[in-house]
């Protein structure tokens, strides 16, 4: 495995070591896999802001993706839930809140709507779409780490290994991300990085499948 790294954000892994840069750090293995790309930053910095920046170009550069976003809803300023978003077709469901709900399951303090994990899923594993389409995941994370919400979809598509991956993961996250779910052939992005920039190292991994 090969670590390639370039300017001067870090990383801190699981033990507290410290690796150097985030504006990009690409993780390489020789074994053929579809590459994985992660888009990172503090919890509420601006992560989705700059996946959805970063899907926009996509789409103007012709690449296919299919996937989900995650919209955050407030109440008295504080976070009370989630939506997912299908980034093709705009269509919310709610994904969570802080509030109990028939048929919801609680998962750390929030309370999860098993049928919008359904509709997750079945976004992200889509028949009749071509190999190499880009799967876009907002966000893999904590409750990932424990096996829950996206974890078994996370884990079905890189068993399939048909497709490249975007997904969101907030800083503290993602090296256990990486460990746990044995990820290879991995880019990963500081928000802050401009994202024609992210778009174009994007372009290029795709370029060369």
């Amino acid at each position: 495995m090969i670590f390639v790294e370039t300017r001067n954000s870090k990383l801190r892994t699981r033990t507290g070591t410290e690796l150097r840069t985030l504006d990009f750090l690409l993780i390489f293995d020789p074994m053929k896999t579809q590459p994985l790309f992660i888009i990172t930053g503090e919890q509420g910095a601006g992560k989705t802001t700059t996946l959805l920046e970063v899907a926009d170009l996509l789409k103007k550069h012709n690449v296919n993706f299919r996937g989900f976003y995650a919209k955050g809803d407030w109440r008295e300023n504080k976070r009370s839930g989630f939506s997912v978003v299908d980034l093709n077709t705009g269509v919310k469901e709610l994904l969570c809140q802080d509030s109990k709900a028939n048929g919801f399951q609680k998962i750390g303090r929030f309370y999860f709507n098993p049928e919008t994990i359904k509709f997750g899923e079945s976004i992200l594993l889509m028949k009749n779409k071509p190999d190499k389409e880009l799967i876009v995941i907002d966000e893999i994370g904590l409750f990932e780490l424990d096996g829950q919400v996206w974890a078994d979809v996370l884990k079905q598509l890189l068993n399939n290994n048909l497709n490249p991956l975007l997904i969101t993961v907030r800083k503290k996250f993602v090296e256990d991300v990486i460990e746990n779910f044995n990820l290879r052939n991995v880019l990963v992005f500081n928000f802050q990085l401009q994202p024609t920039e992210i778009v174009q190292k994007i372009l290029k991994e795709l370029s060369s499948e």
